[in-house]
């Protein structure tokens, strides 16, 4: 978001061309077409790589997994104490629920 409103920024604030003190939109309107193409080019990429992703390895982690935690699948550590979340009566999410 901040790199798109530097851009549009410059047809805004530009010396030559630009709205406030060159008094034309049409630098702006240039600047926004950009942004909007990367916008859209970036939303394509994004789609299709995730995409690919979904229909070769998934995009979820088993069902056993997520409810153990990734912190253990990934580093084989456990992130949280649950014998200290329970005995202090602290609210599990809804996926440790049966």
């Amino acid at each position: 978001m901040c790199g798109s409103f530097g851009t549009l920024c410059i047809g805004v604030f530009a010396r030559e061309g630009g709205l406030l003190y060159g008094g034309r939109f049409s630098l702006l309107y240039i600047q926004g077409l950009g942004v909007l193409s990367v916008m859209l080019w970036s939303l394509a990429l994004a789609y299709l790589g995730f995409y690919l992703i979904k229909i070769t390895i998934g995009l979820r982690v088993s069902r056993k997994e997520e409810i153990e935690g990734l912190d253990l699948g990934e580093h084989g550590l456990k992130a949280y104490d649950y014998n200290y979340i329970k005995s202090n009566n602290i609210v599990l999410s809804s996926l440790t629920k049966k």
